[in-house]
């Protein structure tokens, strides 16, 4: 009966979504232009940062645009280290050798609003395809821009600014199992659907050996979350 429970389970992991690689982009820089009512002056420090998963597929045809549809799944905004905007889902887009070189976009909406970053390579040297990149080299890039735009009423307003940095960092949370950035009991099923195949994965205490203390690992974990 044992045996049958853990391949029941196993079968639901098995139809849960692939694993995903995710990975964290944080651009930040200074606010250049502003247009109405905007909450901050020219010269304020902004960061905008977001969660991606670099397995997501293009969903254009065509060889040199990719658009990366809901790849963003978190996205925050700070304005002189206050938090003025948290969405998600949003979309990148990656062109490469289009009428403007390469650029790459990261986009995510907020009701009346959006967030926004636009990199571009006049050259078009930058990309050799239209993959979406889980790292990029920020200098390489001649236009670096950031909007975040907000609609209030019949008027909006909007900042601009020049992005300066740019921090990439891995996302990944060992209990997020099946890589749908909630924890629940799906990533049960897939650990123990890992630990079924003999994943190095379900190796969680780093034993070499994959045991019940690997069980015991992956419930501690799970229960302490995710930063």
């Amino acid at each position: 009966m044992r045996v049958l429970a853990v391949l029941a389970v196993a079968g639901a992991a098995l139809a849960s979504p692939a694993s995903a690689d995710i990975v964290i982009f944080k651009f930040s820089g200074t606010i250049t232009e502003v247009q109405g009512p905007a909450p901050v002056p020219v010269g304020t420090p902004f960061t905008f940062e977001y969660k991606f998963d670099s397995f997501t597929p293009d969903s254009d045809p065509a060889p040199n645009h990719g658009i990366y549809a809901d790849a963003i799944s978190q996205a925050t905004v700070e304005l002189d280290g206050n938090p003025q905007f948290a969405s998600g889902p949003g979309e990148i887009t990656v062109l490469n050798n289009g009428f403007a070189g390469d650029t790459y976009s990261g986009y995510v909406p907020n009701g009346l609003g959006y967030a926004q970053v636009n990199l571009g390579d006049l050259q078009g040297q930058v990309f050799s395809d239209d993959k979406l990149p889980a790292a990029i080299a920020l200098g390489a890039f001649e236009l670096r821009a950031f909007y975040l735009h907000q609609e209030i009423g019949p008027t909006f307003w909007e900042i601009r600014g020049q992005v300066d940095d740019l921090v990439i960092s891995s996302g990944e949370c060992y209990p997020d199992c099946n890589g749908d950035s909630v924890l629940n009991l799906s990533d049960f099923g897939c650990f123990t659907t890992r630990f079924a195949l003999g994943d190095p994965y379900a190796d969680c205490n780093g034993d070499s050996a994959l045991n019940l203390s690997d069980f015991g690992c992956f419930t501690t974990k799970f229960a302490l979350g995710c930063p």
